[in-house]
């Protein structure tokens, strides 16, 4: 039954990268203007989104519940783990957002979910320094707090993206989240 639900998804998923309005093919590959909004009149794309925020949201509830459960006095790390998890959460829910307020709500919850991702690398940092030289973690530490303008600008790309103000900074900005993430 699981493995027939998968199948299902993944052919809404097949048709709904197949019918993207937002590739046109004239000779080569270009970008074409798009509206961006929920995916209310493709009921497929709209299932699709709505179980992969699902399980996005479940995990990160049930991991801070671990977290939770599992934490000491005392111990900062145990604090700042389950801070990046509660940061992270808000995000899976913007499938609930109706469209005058989806754009606004997904670049809101995509500031925790940055927010998040430094927090993530600066956690890592803290559990991998005794194991680094000096010079080594301030290399470290020093590419993380160096990547941090990049991801205010990628706020401000979301915003624009998502509420339908201009295409142009998420197109030149998001190629390079690979790079700063």
């Amino acid at each position: 039954m699981l493995a027939l639900l998968f199948l299902r998804l993944a052919a809404y998923y097949r048709d709904f990268i197949m019918r993207a309005p937002n590739i046109a093919w004239a000779g080569f590959l270009t970008l074409s203007r798009r509206t961006v909004q929920r995916p209310e009149n493709d009921p497929a794309a709209l299932v699709l989104e709505a179980w992969s925020q699902g399980l996005m949201t479940g995990s990160l509830v049930i991991m801070a519940a671990v977290t939770f459960a599992k934490m000491r006095r005392g111990v900062l790390l145990h604090k700042l783990i389950l801070l990046e998890l509660v940061l992270a959460t808000a995000h899976g829910t913007f499938i609930f957002a109706p469209d005058p307020v989806y754009g606004w709500y997904l670049a809101s919850t995509a500031i925790g979910l940055i927010i998040s991702w430094s927090l993530h690398n600066v956690i890592a940092w803290m559990k991998n320094r005794p194991f680094l030289g000096r010079k080594l973690s301030l290399f470290y530490i020093g590419t993380i707090v160096l990547a941090q303008p990049y991801w205010a600008v990628e706020i401000y790309a979301n915003f624009t993206y998502f509420n339908n103000i201009s295409l142009v900074a998420y197109e030149k900005i998001r190629p390079w989240e690979a790079l700063f993430r």
